[in-house]
């Protein structure tokens, strides 16, 4: 049985809102935007909230779509997946760009984006830098959030950029993330998704964003009034870096209880038993 069968819950609201633009181009910002006006967004770091949940779902998907292992998602599975959301947003959900455009037709469409070099210098700069980061491999053994992170998130990426809407495989991957030809890839990888999106929505149910386009589009296309504050800026880089820090941080904590305690009481039990005559 897969994962996903064992799932029982299903769609408790109706989907509003998909966002099909690739991180790092406002998707965190405008999640926020969203808030204002009561829609629950699932967004990448849902699956962080809810790391024994989401994650080993979203890796199901992804290894059904691109690498034919198993029976591939469809609405039935979202909806298990997703029911309690009527917005989403960012990887991994952008994988399923069009899986989801059929499953949900009468969804709005949100295609965030930027200038396709300063994306990339922000993924370099940011998400694709912490994955580099090879001691994070060292430290998935001693905690379930990273280690699923780290697992479906290379996996969003192996998607992602060895993968065109023409050809769905993940092979051969590719994780030279700082790499010139890893960013020229990227760059070619980002455009034809924009185009794909662009090609396969209808004119008058997508709407093209970025984020210093601030509240008056969104709100035009949303049907809502403009709020009455600066439009949502958050997930910078500083921030994120700060972020991914405290996560490598967490993950030595705890690598450092699960060797260093079990050490520590048998050094003690021994302590004791040789000061009680027992050894």
């Amino acid at each position: 049985m897969r994962k996903i069968d064992q799932v029982k819950t299903s769609r408790s609201k109706p989907m509003r809102l998909l966002v099909l633009g690739i991180s790092r181009t406002g998707t965190s910002s405008l999640c926020l935007a969203l808030d204002k006006f009561n829609y629950k967004t699932f967004h990448m770091m849902e699956n962080m909230k809810q790391p024994n949940h989401f994650f080993p779902l979203w890796d199901e998907a992804i290894r059904a779509k691109f690498n034919s292992d198993g029976k591939p998602y469809g609405k039935a599975e979202f909806d298990k997946l997703l029911g309690d959301y009527d917005a989403l947003s960012d990887l991994p959900a952008v994988l399923f760009s069009p899986e989801l455009l059929q499953a949900y037709p009468d969804a709005k469409v949100i295609l965030t984006t930027r200038d396709p070099e300063k994306w990339v210098n922000s993924m370099q700069s940011t998400i694709w830098l912490a994955h580099s980061w090879w001691t994070f491999d060292l430290l998935t053994p001693f905690h379930n959030l990273i280690r699923g992170w780290r697992t479906l998130d290379t996996l969003d990426w192996d998607a992602f950029i060895n993968s065109s809407p023409e050809k769905l495989s993940i092979y051969p991957r590719r994780r030279d993330y700082l790499s010139q030809e890893y960013r020229e890839l990227a760059v070619k990888r980002f455009k034809e998704h924009n185009e794909y999106i662009r090609s396969i929505v209808p004119k008058e149910n997508l709407l093209v964003f970025q984020a210093q386009d601030g509240w008056e589009p969104l709100c035009e296309f949303l049907g809502e009034k403009v709020p009455d504050e600066p439009y949502p800026r958050t997930w910078d880089k500083d921030q994120l870096a700060k972020e991914a820090a405290m996560l490598w941080w967490i993950g030595v904590g705890s690598a450092v209880l699960q060797i260093v305690g079990p050490v520590g009481v048998a050094v003690g039990v021994g302590w004791w038993a040789k000061r009680s005559g027992w050894w």
